[in-house]
């Protein structure tokens, strides 16, 4: 049996770290499949939920935004069970529904809000 530099009596295979452990731990720290899919449902659902247009009375448009919220929540909540979100996944999902709902021609404070809002909901 081969031993190590660093100690004669533990095994160089028991003593490392195994680099394949590491390497796999990277690759998931950046993963965002699942963080760029759920920001995308979630433009979605405003994309659906709220027009663009504003609503001939604000209180309309109140409850279509609230409705939508709502829903945003319940997701949210299905999401927290599901996937731990690392700092960088968060990252890239708050980019993705922003850029997203952006991207569809709402207002630049309107998409920052619900962004915000949802990034707040998953901690």
């Amino acid at each position: 049996m081969k031993s190590c530099v660093l100690s004669s009596s533990i095994p160089c295979e028991q003593s490392l770290p195994s680099l394949k452990v590491k390497t796999m731990f990277f690759f998931k720290f950046f993963d965002t499949k699942a963080a760029v899919t759920f920001g995308t449902s979630v433009a979605d659902i405003v994309i659906e939920s709220v027009p663009i247009t504003i609503e001939k009375t604000p209180e309309k448009h109140a409850k279509k935004v609230q409705s939508a919220m709502r829903r945003i929540s319940n997701q949210i909540d299905w999401i927290k069970v599901q996937h731990k979100f690392n700092l960088y996944q968060k990252a890239k999902l708050g980019n993705t529904l922003r850029w997203r709902l952006t991207d569809k021609g709402y207002e630049t404070a309107f998409a920052r809000e619900i962004t915000e809002w949802v990034l707040m909901r998953i901690e």
